[in-house]
């Protein structure tokens, strides 16, 4: 039975006194994973947290305001201060920390090892991070971006793509190596996008998996680079991240089964490669505006009202 070593999920939760505490898994090489976890309590907490140390950056993104709490970091009192909505805390937990927080409280912890944001610079030609600015109660839009798109994927039992986790796991490392470090770092930037043979290559990869979850370092690989290259010029060359791209492509599918078929959504939305209909439902009100039966039913009228 091989033993959980990072702080997250129910590791973390333990520490807080909380029963449960849902998860996602961004990367696990083997080695220590990068992942996000949920922690929320109608009460807040009796007694401090146990204290965290590992050779690892913890970020806390606030979902709602925090008016009592108190960060220790080796024994000190660090931070106080009440937090709003949306305030970002980043800790480096080479330096043991634990927290007392006797409010109500609900925030996305992402967990980093130190070791996956030397394995993304190291691939990105990034140097390596010795020290990190701890900040506590900032707004980082960027951070708030990538809570926001994996909320939806803890709330409910609904898989996210392989895609969409390996975009969020590169955008939070190069995020991080990029602000977090004593010293900014910033990403190369990529000139020109995709070559023609590279398009090619990704765009068959994409359609390929229409209907399954190909990773990020899969099509890069196809294509000879980085992740982090690779997702920088795909979107220079076709104006979406590949997440959203084939989500758009997933959403065609779907049309296209709506107005020529009399499937129901259930089996549409798996024939296009989505989990269930919630979330070919979700997908489509995001991408077209309208839910897919609405759509259906507007395309039949447009039909059923056409001249003979």
């Amino acid at each position: 039975m091989t033993v959980q070593s990072g702080w997250y999920g129910k590791r973390l939760a333990a520490t807080h006194n909380l029963d449960a505490a849902p998860t996602l898994v961004l990367k696990d090489d083997g080695r220590a994973a990068v992942a996000v976890t949920r922690m929320r309590s109608s009460t807040g907490l009796t007694e401090a947290s146990q204290p965290l140390a590992d050779k690892a950056l913890t970020v806390h993104l606030q979902l709602q305001e925090l008016n009592e709490h108190e960060v220790w970091i080796e024994r000190r009192r660090v931070y106080a201060e009440p937090y709003q909505k949306g305030a970002v805390t980043i800790l480096d937990l080479r330096e043991p920390s634990f927290a007392y927080v006797p409010s109500p409280f609900d925030a996305l912890n992402f967990y980093v090892p130190m070791t996956a944001l030397d394995d993304y610079g190291d691939s990105e030609g990034l140097p390596r991070i010795d020290a990190v600015a701890c900040s506590f109660g900032a707004f980082d839009p960027v951070i708030e971006h990538l809570g926001s798109a994996l909320l939806p994927f803890l709330d409910q039992e609904e898989l996210a793509s392989r895609l969409l986790l390996d975009q969020v796991h590169q955008a939070l490392c190069a995020h991080l190596i990029a602000n977090c470090a004593g010293t900014r770092a910033p990403i190369p930037p990529v000139r020109g996008g995709l070559a023609p043979w590279q398009k090619r290559r990704a765009e068959e990869m994409l359609r390929e998996s229409l209907q399954g979850d190909v990773s990020l370092a899969e099509v890069a690989r196809q294509c000879g680079l980085s992740p982090g290259h690779f997702s920088r010029a795909f979107r220079q060359s076709f104006g979406a991240t590949p997440h959203h791209w084939l989500e758009q492509r997933r959403i065609e599918a779907a049309k296209d089964l709506l107005v020529h078929s009399s499937m129901a959504l259930t089996d549409i939305a798996v024939a296009c490669g989505f989990v269930a209909a919630p979330s070919l439902i979700r997908s489509f009100r995001r991408v077209v505006g309208t839910t897919p039966g609405q759509w259906r039913r507007s395309r039949s009228d447009s039909c059923s009202q056409s001249p003979s």
